[in-house]
Formats: structure tokens, C-alpha cells, sequence
């Protein structure tokens, strides 16, 4: 059942099928805890957790995290853990509690070149929170950094969500060159992937840019 977990789990978040992860993820937990496995205990209730989260059930999301939490005793995994946190933080505008997650997470994927996918999610979560609370400076600092990371483990669609909060930061802190640069290279990407829903993400990041920029 676990092994089984573990591979419908990455098949399941690929195709973003949330009901089936919601549905299969606490048998594979059920069965982990049973076994005594921790760590897979704390995988489980991770994408479950995650799973809840892209369908916007935050409290359910949070208990789930936080018992991926308590489970784990790996770094790296307590790393991810608070991630998924972090982003249920943003969306229920827990801002300053997200940001000491991301800070933790963030210094100990510093030390791991592995782990940069991680590092660059972490980054990239952080420059959207320092964008909410209006530190659109912070932002831009953040966003590069996660920017610099995404690209080093090749990852084409977490540089394009990037590109698009980058050209709205960018916008904010009156750069409309650099704003408007992001955002073109977020539609080329999205173009040649072929991706249309984040296409639709990046034209409303150029229409914000250029809506600033008509009133400079």
C-alpha cells in the first residue's frame, strides 16, 4: 500500500487530480503509521494536505501539515512541510506567520544544492508574501533569487509563475522596462509550452503592468 501511495501520489499531483490525492492519501497514511514508518507517514499526509489546498480547504490543509509535521524527523522534509504552510499562511493573509516559515525553510535549503526545485518554491512563495504586504522592493529581491534557483533545476513553469509576480513587483516600484521584459518572457515560455492556463496568468500580470504604466 505504501509503495503504491507513493507512486499513484506523484501521478495523481501531475495530472491535478486533488479528489483522488484527498481520497487515497489516508489509506497510504493509515498504513504507514501502522508500520510504524514516520517519514512516510509525514509524505502522505503532506500531499494530502497540499491536495487541500488547491482546492481552497485551508483548515483541513493546515491540520494535515501539521501532522506531516509532528511525524517527520528529516530536515529536508520539515523544509517542504513548512512550505506547503507557507502557502496556506498566504492565503488565509497569516502573512507574518508564513514569512518565519519560509525564512526557517529557506536556510536550510541554502545549504542543499540538491534541493534547489525546494529552494526556488520557497523563494518564490516568499517574494509573493513580501509582495502582500506591499514590499514590492522585497519582492523583486526575493522573486530574482527564486528566478536564479528555478532556473537552475530547469523548472519552466515555476520560472514562469516568477517572471509573472517579478513584472508586477517591478511595476510597483515604477521599473516598467524590467516589468514589462518579465512578463513578455513569462507569455514566451507559456507559448512554447503550450500552456494555456498560465498564459491566461501572465497576460493578467502584462495587463496589471501596463495599466500602471499608462498612468507613470
Amino acid at each position: 500500500v505504501i509503495e503504491l501511495g507513493r507512486s499513484l501520489g506523484l501521478i495523481w499531483w501531475d495530472l491535478s487530480a486533488y479528489g483522488d490525492l484527498r481520497a487515497g492519501m489516508p489509506i497510504a497514511a493509515t498504513s504507514a503509521a501502522t508500520l510504524a514508518r514516520a517519514q512516510d507517514e509525514a509524505c502522505f499526509h503532506l500531499a494530502h494536505g497540499r491536495a487541500c489546498t488547491e482546492q481552497s480547504d485551508y483548515d483541513e490543509a493546515q491540520g494535515l501539515l501539521q501532522r506531516a509535521r509532528a511525524a517527520s524527523h528529516d530536515a529536508i522534509a520539515d523544509a517542504q512541510i513548512d512550505i506547503a504552510l507557507a502557502r496556506v499562511a498566504h492565503e488565509r493573509g497569516e502573512f507574518d506567520a508564513g514569512i518565519a516559515l519560509l525564512d526557517t525553510a529557506i536556510r536550510t535549503l541554502e545549504a542543499s544544492v540538491e534541493n534547489s526545485r525546494l529552494l526556488a518554491e520557497a523563494l518564490y512563495v516568499r517574494a509573493r508574501l513580501a509582495y502582500k504586504r506591499e514590499e514590492c522592493a522585497a519582492a523583486v529581491e526575493y522573486g530574482e533569487k527564486a528566478l536564479q534557483a528555478h532556473r537552475f533545476a530547469h523548472d519552466d513553469r515555476g520560472i514562469i509563475a516568477t517572471l509573472c509576480i517579478l513584472g508586477t513587483a517591478y511595476s510597483e516600484i515604477d521599473d516598467h522596462e524590467n516589468a514589462v521584459k518579465c512578463c513578455a518572457d513569462a507569455l514566451t515560455r507559456c507559448d512554447s509550452l503550450d500552456d494555456q492556463l498560465r498564459r491566461g496568468e501572465a497576460l493578467y500580470a502584462l495587463s496589471q503592468v501596463e495599466c500602471k504604466g499608462r498612468r507613470l
